[in-house]
């Protein structure tokens, strides 16, 4: 349950689940899991990310909604659903 305007950083799922949406409207991208070496996973053994999502081992280091090819080259050419 969350409000109004909440951002879910790019991640995957640890165990899969059924989403449902009562209210209002949500963004999803669905990548397919051979896309992953293209999503810049931040490793929960990578000390180089200070962040506390790194620390779970299933986020991805890309802003889907400014996407910086320059920094994330490999981001270009992963295929999505919406």
């Amino acid at each position: 349950i969350g409000t109004g305007g909440t951002r879910t950083p790019l991640h995957f799922d640890s165990y899969d689940n059924l989403f449902v949406q009562l209210v209002g409207t949500k963004y999803v991208r669905l990548y397919h899991p051979d896309e992953t070496n293209k999503l810049y996973v931040l490793h929960k053994n990578n000390n180089n990310n200070s962040s506390s999502y790194s620390r779970q081992g299933n986020m991805c280091a890309l802003d889907c909604e400014l996407e910086n090819y320059n920094l994330h080259p490999l981001a270009r050419d992963a295929t999505f659903t919406e």
